[in-house]
């Protein structure tokens, strides 16, 4: 079973390299949800990139260009 919930979402969270969670805003809260068993994004091709860029996945030049802390252990 899971549940939908309609929101904004702000950002993956990450602990030891693997997603653990969720951060998104609703109602104007800010709020926090950990992952029971996996993370899954799907916002179309241009809106998972924006996300896991918005939260520190991904090519670490085009993170710095942006002032994005990196999650990253490669590039």
């Amino acid at each position: 079973m899971f549940k939908i919930i309609v929101c904004s979402f702000f950002q993956v969270l990450v602990s030891g390299g693997k997603a653990v969670g969720v951060e998104y805003v609703r109602n104007g809260d800010k709020r926090t949800v950990g992952a029971g068993r996996e993370v899954v994004l799907t916002a179309g091709t241009v809106g998972t990139a924006h996300l896991l860029l918005r939260s520190g996945i991904g090519p670490r030049a085009q993170l710095a260009k942006h002032k994005v802390f990196s999650n990253n252990k490669k590039d």
